[in-house]
């Protein structure tokens, strides 16, 4: 596999990694994805889509939802790291 195609598929498995804690922690706050867009500002949609791994967030949209979360951006993101090693 060359460089180009491991950094695909490595970003691919990072938004499904996100996408998965993402709804887990959003899960176990309680939040509905509508709540969570009202909390945030970001669309329902769009959270939807970062739940499917559909889409990669911004370091500010992590701050974001994990803000709503109740969360430490720093704790989501370890909780992926772990997933990935």
């Amino acid at each position: 596999m060359d460089e180009k195609e491991f950094n695909k598929k490595l970003s691919e498995k990072v938004r499904e990694v996100f996408g998965k804690e993402l709804r887990d922690a959003r899960k176990i706050s309680g939040l509905t994805q509508e709540k969570m867009s009202e909390i945030t500002g970001l669309d329902s949609d769009y959270i939807s889509m970062l739940e499917r791994g559909i889409r990669q967030p911004s370091l500010t949209t992590v701050i974001l939802l994990c803000s709503a979360l109740g969360i430490s951006g720093a704790a989501l993101i370890t909780r992926v790291q772990a997933q990935l090693d």
